[in-house]
């Protein structure tokens, strides 16, 4: 098998087919990718500080939701018990 010449005229086809000097027409669409992938890099950091904040609020809320039910049960708890402890009082029977 002959080995093809790596020299190519301005009008021959390379490898991939496309002209020699369309070439760099790839280089460009390339370039692009590159830029988005870089603006992306760098936009990362802003996004994973607002997604780490937007977290840390909603678990935030979630208890203090959490720790005001609590308190209510307990609250609730010891009237209950306050209110059983009288003589002759039953805090579950309906009046």
């Amino acid at each position: 098998m002959k080995r093809q010449n790596s020299k190519r005229g301005p009008d021959e086809e390379g490898a991939t087919g496309k002209r020699v000097e369309d070439a760099g027409e790839g280089d460009c669409r390339a370039g692009g990718r590159v830029n988005r992938s870089a603006e992306k890099v760098a936009a990362f950091p802003k996004e994973m500080d607002a997604a780490v904040a937007k977290a840390v609020k909603e678990m935030s809320e979630r208890l203090n939701l959490e720790a005001k039910n609590r308190d209510e049960i307990q609250k609730r708890n010891s009237l209950v018990r306050e209110m059983s402890s009288r003589p002759g009082s039953n805090p579950l029977r309906k009046p």
